[in-house]
């Protein structure tokens, strides 16, 4: 595996394509190898779409200034809603549910067209999950948001940390 492996970046350090293998076992086994790192980046892609959508909805729903009657855990939340304002625009969310809603969630088939399977939904799923865009800038974007969430309420999660703590241990008992 190791000797395909270094013939492989040695053949594309070169530009060779894969049919420049004299070998037909390297290039059977170099396509596989493709074959199965597609198949691991694409179900990578779904589920970072299926995540990305589902922290999204819980942002939107239980983040707020409202959420509490502390007047200083409302500004908290306002200064990370701001700060994320800018980020959070980086991504077309409602494209994004869209994706998640047809492909993942309903097999291409599409409601507003009586649940018959949708040609331009799924040329929409093949273009975004190619273009690596969704599997990991998009990304980015949740883990940023996440990081000014978890850098302005640092001490509340620290604590919460404890409180598991004690927990276990005292169902270890």
């Amino acid at each position: 595996m190791d000797i395909i492996a270094n013939e492989l970046i040695k053949h594309f350090e070169k530009g060779h394509p894969i049919n420049s293998f004299n070998d037909a076992k390297k290039q059977e086994e170099i396509s596989r190898e493709v074959s199965d790192f597609r198949l691991i980046l694409h179900n990578y892609i779904r589920l970072n779409i299926i995540d990305m959508c589902s922290f999204i909805d819980e942002y939107n729903s239980f983040f707020k200034e409202t959420i509490t009657v502390e007047e200083r855990i409302s500004q908290r939340i306002k200064k990370v809603k701001d700060k994320n304002k800018v980020i959070k625009k980086r991504i077309d969310w409602q494209k994004l549910k869209t994706i998640r809603n047809i492909s993942m969630a309903h097999n291409l088939r599409d409601r507003k067209s009586r649940n018959e399977l949708s040609l331009d939904n799924l040329k929409l799923l093949t273009n975004e999950l190619s273009s690596l865009e969704v599997g990991i800038k998009y990304s980015e974007v949740v883990i940023f948001m996440f990081e000014n969430i978890k850098n302005e309420f640092s001490h509340e999660l620290l604590e919460a940390e404890k409180s598991l703590q004690v927990l276990r241990t005292c169902d270890d008992l």
